[in-house]
This record gives structure tokens, sequence and C-alpha cells, in this order.
């Protein structure tokens, strides 16, 4: 039965006290709140000629019932465990009256359940520290109610209802300052999205406070304006329409915003930094012919070939605004055009690879090249250079000449490749080994002369 009575304890007291003649205490306090379905706390008998009300003061409170007490002591004494007879203690003055400091966050049980709180606002109170139970603790009450809503009590003596209570309730001032996204004085946003903004319009103690005609202006250089309605809760969202720079070498660029009430003039404007980070959308597209040597074709390059052949082996990379290559992927490949083929390419275009060009045949002809993915391109033109010697071409100043006659002009030698283009393959040491013969023709008058000009034989 012992046993059961010790296990029922929901909590317990361990102490040592020490008398002045130097003995020694040592002891356990349970606390059974209920024992056989019954709450344990004695019921007060009387409190003497002196009525309490809910406002008296608490110290006073104690001191009247420990004194008017009589016979109603709280405590109940046992030995080993055995109930010691009509013996009862009022109070524990050794102990700390069992205030509870600190924070707890877990449950505590303690005798009379006092602790001592700080009233505000001191103008309101002689006293601003005072010890309550906690029992008059309304545990109801959310952060954002603390000091906003107050109890005055009023009495007025004689009257029949003597004490009348008034809430005052304490709301927030005029504007006095902005507050923007107040984690950080600088935002980030990806290049390409929309700035977002929590801007908070404060009163001089720091509340959030709604006024009619609470308009915050946001500008940004480069983009139009934008308003948030903050009249109706202090507070409002500003959404920027999207940015779009030009983000070179994947550096940050850097913004300012400004924010302002045009309409309280007393508000002082805000600037923050906005950071423009480079975004993963394709940025950039580079086109390259791999080799032992790749050649990066460069955005309106012109590249001479041999005329007749095959400019091959080109590929194409994609690049976000960070410079970080971006993987070729179906979405990618689909949006890759080129001008130069109406062949299907849809093949090599997956793996990176573009369409090979045909070179023209003739140096007059260029042609012009345009590699596209989406608004993003690169174009370069091919010129067509002459190929290696395969012939030598002659041109006459005139056609046909009578017996006996003296060509009126000279006569031209050139080397040209296979598709009759120019090579300018003549030098000056050519004229010393060139040879003309015919039946009848007078050599005493014929001479050879380097053009540099043209690299040609006269």
């Amino acid at each position: 039965m012992q046993t059961l009575y010790i296990n029922s304890a929901v909590d317990k007291f361990e102490f040592r006290a020490t008398t002045l003649e130097g003995g020694t205490v040592e002891g356990i306090l349970r606390y059974h709140p209920f024992l056989y379905d019954k709450e344990t706390y004695p019921e007060r008998q009387y409190f003497g000629a002196q009525e309490l009300s809910e406002e008296d003061d608490y110290e006073n409170e104690l001191e009247i019932l420990n004194q008017a007490r009589g016979k109603g002591d709280i405590f109940e004494c046992f030995w080993n465990g055995r109930l010691i007879p009509y013996t009862t203690v009022s109070e524990f003055d050794w102990i700390d009256r069992f205030l509870l400091y600190g924070d707890h966050n877990q449950d505590v049980y303690a005798t009379g359940g006092q602790v001592e709180i700080r009233r505000e606002p001191e103008a309101l109170y002689d006293r601003t520290t005072k010890i309550i139970p906690i029992s008059k603790i309304d545990t109801t009450v959310s952060d954002d109610m603390i000091w906003k809503s107050y109890d005055l009590n009023v009495t007025l003596p004689g009257l029949k209802a003597d004490t009348q209570t008034i809430t005052i309730s304490l709301l927030p001032g005029n504007p006095c300052s902005l507050h923007v996204n107040a984690a950080s004085n600088q935002i980030k946003v990806e290049n390409g999205n929309s700035a977002i903004f929590l801007v908070e319009v404060h009163d001089e103690a720091g509340n959030v406070t709604a006024n009619p005609k609470q308009i915050v202006h946001c500008q940004i250089t480069g983009l139009p304006f934008v308003v948030a309605d903050c009249s109706s809760t202090g507070a409002g969202q500003l959404v920027t329409k999207p940015i779009n720079l030009n983000i070179i070498n994947g550096e940050p660029q850097m913004l300012e915003a400004q924010f302002s009430m045009p309409s309280q003039k007393q508000v002082e404007p805000v600037v923050t930094k906005l950071k423009v980070m480079p975004s993963s959308r394709i940025s950039r597209i580079e086109v390259f012919c791999q080799g032992e040597d790749p050649l990066v074709l460069n955005n309106k390059e012109k590249i001479e070939w041999e005329a007749g052949g095959v400019l091959e082996n080109l590929f194409y990379k994609l690049y976000d605004e960070s410079g970080k290559e971006v993987p070729i992927t179906d979405g990618e490949a689909s949006s890759i055009k080129v001008n130069w083929t109406a062949d299907e390419y849809w093949a090599d275009v997956v793996q990176g690879k573009l369409p090979d060009v045909q070179v023209p045949k003739q140096v007059k002809e260029e042609r012009f090249c345009r590699v596209s993915y989406q608004e993003l391109s690169v174009s370069f033109c091919i010129v067509p250079c002459p190929d290696e010697p395969a012939r030598m071409k002659v041109t006459l100043p005139q056609s046909t000449l009578k017996l006996g006659e003296t060509l009126a002009g000279h006569i031209k030698l050139e080397f040209v490749d296979q598709y009759d283009n120019i090579t300018k393959r003549f030098t000056p040491t050519c004229t010393k080994i060139i040879a003309v013969k015919a039946d009848g023709l007078d050599m005493s008058n014929i001479t050879f002369t380097w053009q540099e000009s043209n690299s040609s034989v006269l």
C-alpha cells in the first residue's frame, strides 16, 4: 500500500535543510495532486475578517492567507511513509517559496505555483514587478497581443459599482520609415526573372502601421516603376517586370532599387542593392571546326577555304550566362537551324554536329552561313580561294593576225586551277624558264616581263 502511494506521486522535490545548531534534515516532498479520485489541495475554511478581491496585491494576499489559515495547514507530515496524526505544517520558510525563475519548457510542479512578472507600461503601475499565481496567466495570449492591449481599473469610492475595467488598445502610430526585405540589405534575382520585394511601413516605435494613402513606389534604373498599396495592412509586395541584362563573362551585375512614399513626405526613401545573377538559360552558341587545331568560327568572320572543297567536321556548343556548357538535349537540338542545306540533319545535331558546307567553285562567289538557336545566332562567310595550279592560261590581245604583221599588244600568261580560278603562282624566276615556239616565229623580238600586281607574265 505504501509503495502504491509513493508511485502515485506526479513529481517530487528532494531537499536538505541545516539548522542553526548544525543539525541536518534530508527528505523528499512528493506532490499528489489527486488521491482516490479527489483533489488533495485542502479547502480554505475562512479568510478571516478581511476579504480578498482579484485585484489585491498578491504579496498581501499571501501574508493574509498565512495569518488567517488557522488549522487549515497545507502539509501533512509522514515519517518513513507513515502518517503522523494531527501533525501539519503551514509553510516551509526555508524553501524559496517555489518561485519559478528562468525558462521552463516542460511541466513543473511547485507548491503554490507562483511566478514573478514585470508589468508594462510602467506609467500605469506603482510597482512594475509582481508575484502572481500561475493560474492567473492567460495562456491564450499571442505574441502579437503583448503590450498592444491593457486593462485599466478605475475605482470611484462610494458608488454601488465602484470599480470598472476599461480596456486601452494601443495602436501603431503614423508612418515613419520603410523596411524592405528586412532579412538582408541586398536582394538577389536571376537574370530574366522578376524581382520581388516585401515592404513594410513602420511607425516611430518600429510597429507595422496601416494608414490611408500608404502607396509605396519602387524605381529601378531601366525598368518602369511599380507600386504597392500598403494602406490596409501596412505591408505589401512589389513585383517588377522581368529583368534582362547583358551578362558578360558570367559576372553578376548590380542595380539600385529606390523605394519611396510620395504622399508621406516625412518618410525617407530607402535604397536597396539588387544583385542580378547569371541565369541558367542558354545565352551563347559557339561554332567550331574540329581537327588537329580546332578552329572557332567567330560571329561575322570571313573564312578562306579551297574553291570547290567541303568545310566539314563542324560542331556547336551551347553555354549559359555563367559560362557553363549546357548539355544538348532533344529540346535544344530541335531549335538548331542552319541556312546552307535543306537536307535532314537531325541525327547529327543531337550529337552536337553540324552539316558540312559545300564551298563554291568560283573565287568570286562568297557563301554566307548562319547557325541559330532560338534568338541566338552565329554567322560567318566562306571565301573560296584558288586550288593548286592545274594548267596555264594564255590571254591574247587579238585573235587574228595577217602574215608578216606584229602583235599589237602583250600576251598574258597565268596559272589557273581546275575551276579556272587564277592561282597567282607565277614568280619572277619563271621568266627564265618560259619558252615560246612556233613555225616562222622571230624569237629575237620576244621578251618575258614579271607583273607583280597580279603575279602574271607578259
